[in-house]
């Protein structure tokens, strides 16, 4: 796993139009993919117990897929827990 570097505005050329925003996006959604991989790398070894080797041999798309899946699976779990806390603390 290679270090991941976060896009910073200040490294881009800004006063060129929208050369350097757009190649600031592009960047930006390059490094987004990358790290929402990273994690689910780590879910994959911690919580599913799926090898190195079983991972290396996954298609890239399906990698993609699989990390788009356990992104919502997380997100959803986030916002029941939110759903809940505010049920919870409902004046009644």
């Amino acid at each position: 796993m290679s270090e991941l570097r976060r896009p910073k505005v200040e490294d881009y050329d800004m006063t060129d139009g929208t050369n350097g925003h757009m190649q600031f996006m592009r960047d930006w959604e390059a490094y987004q993919e990358a790290e929402k991989i990273e994690r689910f790398e780590m879910a994959l070894k911690e919580d599913y117990g799926i090898d190195e080797e079983t991972w290396n041999n996954t298609p890239t798309k399906m990698k993609k897929l699989m990390a788009d899946m356990h992104e919502k699976v997380a997100n959803h779990a986030w916002l029941m827990e939110e759903l809940e806390c505010w049920r919870d603390n409902m004046p009644i």
